[in-house]
């Protein structure tokens, strides 16, 4: 029995770490929290130990493709923009906690805890904190509606082509007519440089003779 403590406490610290990181998500309300974090790393430690005892490499190399296809279900795609990424990749890494405790022992103990330590810390830095330290191109779908046979279009495409902002795709630059009503849409993505501020541009394209409506949405991939 005393032979078993040390694969007790190998995954009893799996959960640990895997549990720390799960209070994280479920803390800022995420789909997959506590307990989602803490079995996987616990389960990714149990298969990587059977791996060890037995002699089978297949089972430790089947954790990657099982985790994978979990993380893939934490992934939400909603028009442009991915909900869950970062969860998913929160999961990738407490498998692989899991798995360094149960294939390495005592001795990935440090492996596992700066594995924990950096997520945790990645996790808990804003977007709002990286935006102000990093300063990022945005990139933003953008939808403006003017009158129909209004010259405003031209007008619109220079705007946005103007110094800070360019379009993302050419080909993306669509102008649709609404058979319902004297309008036209015209959508398009735009690239604007860490010196522009986008609302200054929705101000500026609301601002252009003939426009009557703009919209803005940024893609969001970090939650």
């Amino acid at each position: 029995m005393v032979a078993h403590w040390p694969v007790f406490f190998d995954l009893l610290l799996a959960a640990v770490f895997g549990g720390a990181v799960g209070i994280q998500r479920q803390a800022a309300q995420k789909p997959a929290g506590f307990r989602t974090h803490l079995l996987v790393s616990l389960g990714a430690c149990a298969f990587a130990e059977v791996s060890r005892l037995t002699g089978d490499d297949r089972i430790a190399s089947n954790i990657v493709t099982g985790i994978g296809f979990l993380g893939a279900g934490a992934i939400v795609r909603s028009g442009i923009s991915a909900h869950g990424l970062t969860t998913a990749a929160s999961i990738w890494a407490v498998a692989a906690v899991g798995a360094a405790m149960g294939i390495g022992h005592t001795a990935a103990l440090p492996i596992a805890l700066g594995t924990t330590a950096i997520t945790l810390l990645t996790l808990a830095t804003s977007d709002a904190l990286l935006e102000r330290t990093m300063r990022f191109h945005r990139k933003a779908n953008v939808v403006v509606r003017v009158r129909g046979n209004d010259p405003s279009v031209p007008a619109v495409r220079a705007l946005v082509e103007r110094p800070g902002t360019r379009l993302e795709n050419e080909d993306r630059f669509a102008v649709r007519v609404d058979p319902t009503e004297p309008s036209v849409e015209v959508s398009f993505f735009v690239d604007a440089s860490p010196q522009v501020e986008l609302a200054t541009l929705v101000r500026d394209l609301a601002q252009l003779p003939g426009v009557l409506h703009v919209s803005l949405e940024e893609p969001s991939v970090s939650t």
